[in-house]
């Protein structure tokens, strides 16, 4: 549609219509040939046939124009035809009319030639047209003596002013072609580099476009990998909030394990009391046992009593052996949560090492622990293999003391064995004391540590919340962001229109 408004812009559109120009123009002049010859033959001043003639070779003149223009819109040679064609006509008007304006005349029509800006055909046209006026002029003058008086002056200056004119538009061609080749040359050179920013500013959009796909996939894959963080986070906290669960297991667990410790504790120092009182038993019967005819229902009772202090001792060691098997039993437990803490721990990755350096120490705890509760078991095994020798032998002592007169010599030596019984029975009480002191700084030690895990595992549950968060945040970051390499992309594509 702009196209349209600027038809003339095109050469070709400026030539063919100059030259139609040109041919209009030479219709008028020929219009005035036949007018002047009209009105020569009525005046009587020329005869028909000259004047037939005068036109005749005007419009073949003419015709050869129409003929040219219509095989040729665009023809270069048509100028010069009718340049030809005025010089002919000039030169015959001129001579059989005798007009000296027949020579100005035939400078109208080739004044719409200066359009052409054609400075070689303007200086041809200017030349042979002031040398036609010339050699029109010197055959009027000394061939044909047609001037009378002052007619030759003023056919001089005529002509004089011919070539003027004609010098002048020579100039305004001259002129006028170096301003049109310059506005040319300008708007050409303007044209290119408008094209080559055009050029510059399609490419710089084709790349940002690029550019702006290449960011809208990697913001995508950026979108994609801050879900997968996103939901490994959670897994994360999911399994964290698991270890701190199972770490109060523990916990409680370990608790449970210092109570019973301390229970155990309560009933060691018992049975060192007892053990200690055995012995002092065992050391008044050996100093009374020369008594023993005169105090046998003193010795029958204290015999009973004794008996019924190893049936005590009898349940107090079964009572630890419980306890015992209690703590093998927690210390395997706690050895199987330390695994399961190892595992949630590689699961998580470079975050969980420091979950499974702590599980690692608590699995060795809890094998010491078993460890040592298997040589108290050990150890309980042989305090009831030697309550139940006790027992026996308090029996026999019975048993001796019905017939003390006869088995006072054996009953004497099994006091000297229990006595031997009983001093190795406290030193083993004492040995399971220290082993239950120590399995107490033990459990005291797992306990200190599974704090020390729940003080890591509350900070990697808050640190795992606010990963989780900035991932929230870089989702909404890459939301807008997206929303932005839209909108240029949009704005690039807009200057597709001008490729």
């Amino acid at each position: 549609m702009g196209e349209e408004r600027f038809v003339y812009a095109d050469l070709n559109k400026q030539k063919e219509r100059m030259n139609r120009a040109l041919v209009i123009g030479y219709i008028i002049f020929t219009i005035f040939i036949f007018v002047v010859s009209g009105v020569n033959f009525l005046a009587g001043l020329n005869s028909l046939k000259t004047v037939l003639n005068v036109d005749g070779c005007t419009l073949i003149v003419l015709f050869l124009l129409f003929l040219d223009l219509k095989l040729d819109k665009n023809p270069e040679r048509l100028r010069y035809f009718a340049l030809i064609g005025l010089i002919v006509i000039q030169i015959v008007t001129s001579i059989v009319y005798n007009a000296s304006y027949i020579s100005v005349l035939v400078c109208a029509p080739l004044v719409g030639c200066i359009l052409f800006y054609d400075k070689v055909f303007s200086g041809l046209a200017g030349v042979m047209t002031s040398m036609a006026s010339i050699i029109i002029f010197l055959v009027k003058k000394y061939a044909l003596n047609m001037y009378e008086g002052n007619d030759s002056v003023v056919e001089v200056f005529t002509i004089a002013a011919i070539v003027l004119v004609i010098g002048i538009a020579y100039l305004a061609v001259s002129i006028g072609g170096t301003f049109q080749n310059d506005m040319f040359g300008k708007i050409e050179y303007d044209r290119s580099n408008q094209n080559k920013m055009i050029d510059d500013i399609v490419r710089v959009a084709d790349s940002v476009r690029n550019q702006t796909n290449s960011a809208m996939n990697t913001m995508k894959e950026l979108e994609e990998a801050t879900g997968v963080v996103d939901d490994v986070v959670k897994h994360i906290t999911q399994n964290n909030m698991s270890t701190v669960e199972n770490v109060q297991v523990q916990t409680q667990m370990t608790h449970n394990i210092q109570e019973s410790i301390e229970e155990t504790l309560k009933y060691a120092a018992v049975m060192v009391d007892i053990a200690g009182n055995a012995e002092e038993i065992n050391v008044h019967n050996q100093a009374t046992i020369n008594k023993l005819k005169d105090q046998a229902t003193t010795i029958q009772n204290t015999n009973s009593h004794v008996a019924t202090a190893m049936e005590n001792l009898k349940e107090k060691t079964e009572a630890v052996k419980g306890i015992a098997d209690t703590i093998f039993s927690i210390s395997s437990q706690t050895n199987l949560l330390a695994l399961n803490a190892s595992i949630e721990s590689a699961r998580a990755g470079e975050a969980g090492r420091g979950f499974a350096v702590v599980a690692d120490e608590i699995r060795e705890l809890a094998e010491k622990t078993r460890a040592e509760t298997e040589t108290i078991a050990n150890v309980l095994e042989e305090l009831s293999f030697n309550a139940n020798n006790a027992a026996k032998a308090v029996e026999e002592s019975t048993e001796a003391t019905n017939s003390q007169n006869e088995l006072i010599t054996e009953a004497a030596g099994s006091f000297d064995a229990m006595s031997d019984r009983v001093g190795e029975l406290t030193k083993n009480i004492s040995e399971i004391d220290l082993m239950i002191n120590s399995l107490s700084e033990a459990n005291n030690q797992i306990v200190d540590n599974i704090v020390q895990l729940s003080s890591a595992s509350e900070e990697v549950a808050e640190n795992s919340e606010q990963a989780q968060e900035y991932s929230k945040r870089n989702l909404e970051k890459v939301e807008i962001t997206k929303g932005l390499l839209e909108k240029i992309e949009d704005e690039a594509c807009k200057l597709d229109g001008y490729i």
